[in-house]
């Protein structure tokens, strides 16, 4: 399982400005005030963490793949979360964007269309739990959503289950992407598993406001080390 945490910074800039109140037959007052203007999230500020654990399919939520549905780039709209999410300093109540091939946006210029590497570099305000050119075809693929806990300990649960790679489709991909409320992190978890497709160029990261800031798993061998 992978979760990111958005750090605080504490570097901002600081404007010192100054009231003047002039008094008849007295010495001139003036009261120093100063606004402190906190910097601008940014991908940069979440931070990775991995961890080892169960994998726990979610059912009985709402379905964008129905069960068994032939799905190729499709794409799905305003998806909604069940309670306030905070990504990048913006509130959000539901997903703008989800796209098949593995990855959501919150909002700005989307396509469906971003795999074999290049997601991640060309997707404004999205998460990228395991983007690439996947395939469903398998009888139980789907893209089911739901909404797990309590207020205000909510998580919202996307699942990606027994998905492949196109063109030869599969059932051996499985993952979850989860948003917890009040803590706003964000999870990333897999279900073991063996992949078939002899080379692909899957991404796992998070994209910001502009294509020039992400921050995405670099090492190809061990990602405990990023």
């Amino acid at each position: 399982m992978i979760t990111l945490n958005n750090v605080s910074v504490s570097n901002g800039s600081c404007a010192s400005t100054s009231s003047v109140t002039p008094t008849t037959g007295a010495a001139l007052t003036v009261a120093p005030t100063a606004t402190y203007t906190p910097p601008s999230p940014t991908a940069a500020n979440y931070v990775f963490s991995t961890s080892n654990g169960t994998y726990t399919p979610i059912s009985g939520g709402t379905f964008l793949s129905a069960i068994g549905a032939v799905n190729d780039d499709n794409a799905y709209t305003n998806v909604p979360i069940g309670f306030t999410f905070n990504y990048l300093g913006t509130n959000y109540t539901s997903i703008a964007n989800v796209a098949a091939n593995g990855y959501i946006s919150f909002g700005g210029a989307w396509s469906p269309y971003y795999y074999n590497g290049v997601s991640i570099q060309s997707q404004v305000l999205g998460i990228h739990p395991f983007s690439e050119d996947l395939y469903g075809t398998a009888a139980t693929c789907e893209i089911e959503y739901k909404v797990l806990g309590s207020a205000p300990n909510r998580t919202f649960v996307l699942q990606w289950k027994d998905w492949g790679f196109y063109s030869t489709g599969g059932s051996e991909v499985n993952f979850q992407l989860r948003l917890n409320e009040t803590s706003n992190t964000i999870q990333v978890v897999y279900a073991p598993g063996s992949l078939t497709a002899s080379s692909q160029t899957c991404q796992v990261g998070i994209t910001g406001a502009t294509t020039a800031d992400f921050n995405s798993r670099t090492n190809t061998t061990s990602w405990a080390t990023t």
